[in-house]
């Protein structure tokens, strides 16, 4: 891994970060730190915000809906690690930020290279619940999290973890329940890919001991649509993984 780079303010960091990936790992004021240029909406989200009208009604008619507007002059994820932190909830803390550019404090390694690279089962098993009660409870605190896979999961010196990457402003477009179910089926989309169905269903009942019911009568609506893209040929000859993560999510269908 090459050497961080070392800045003391965002001007200076602007000028570092000329070329280099989106994220990168830093030194700010002396401290380890990440700093993260602002991207524009992936195809896929963009997508997303262009059904919401549809979803919501499918998903959760009778939620009470209010879109939620933030301050232009900063990125939207400055704002909700901001908000996040203020409610008590495991997240970085937000150092420095202006229209482009956040920079945000080092807490922790990521979960899905840990469970990755761990050579022991049960632990990993161990560490996929703790994840997934993790996101139970955060649920049941009335939060969401927009990007919920273990990728932006980082776990802390002291086995708490905290969550990472809020910048898209999904509640600008959907009611609380349909976050946290697109939080849930994001989330164990992502345990799937350690071993399809099996390990998603056999953390299910960790995060569904939380979870609030709302969120679960989403899931239970957007079933159907789930297990016919699992079951698809089509997808499971153009898209192998995507599909078997598909079925990880439906695995967890008949727990809800």
């Amino acid at each position: 891994m090459t050497a961080p780079l070392a800045a003391d303010d965002l001007p200076t960091l602007h000028r570092l970060l000329t070329g280099r990936a989106p994220v990168t790992r830093i030194v700010w004021q002396g401290r380890p730190a990440w700093a993260k240029r602002c991207m524009r909406a992936r195809w896929h989200e963009r997508a997303l915000l262009a059904l919401a009208p549809l979803l919501r009604r499918w998903l959760a008619p009778q939620a009470a809906f209010r879109p939620v507007r933030r301050d232009a002059a900063l990125p939207v994820e400055a704002q909700r690690l901001a908000e996040l932190h203020r409610a008590g909830c495991g997240v970085p803390r937000l150092i420095a930020a202006d229209r482009e550019l956040l920079v945000v404090e080092d807490c922790g390694r990521n979960l899905e290279h840990l469970v990755q690279d761990e050579p022991q089962p049960p632990l990993r098993l161990q560490w996929l619940r703790e994840a997934a009660a993790d996101l139970g409870r955060f649920h049941a605190a009335g939060q969401w999290h927009g990007g919920a896979q273990l990728r932006n999961l980082l776990r802390q010196d002291d086995g708490t973890l905290a969550r990472i990457d809020f910048e898209t402003a999904l509640d600008a477009h959907f009611p609380l329940p349909v976050l946290q179910a697109i939080d849930a089926a994001l989330f164990f989309t992502s345990v799937a890919r350690f071993g399809d169905a099996a390990p998603a269903a056999e953390v299910a009942p960790a995060y569904l001991q939380f979870a609030p019911e709302a969120a679960r009568a989403v899931l239970r609506r957007g079933a159907p649509l789930l297990g016919t893209l699992a079951r698809s040929r089509l997808l499971q000859r153009l898209a192998p993984k995507e599909a078997a993560r598909l079925r990880g999510v439906a695995a967890v269908v008949p727990l809800l």
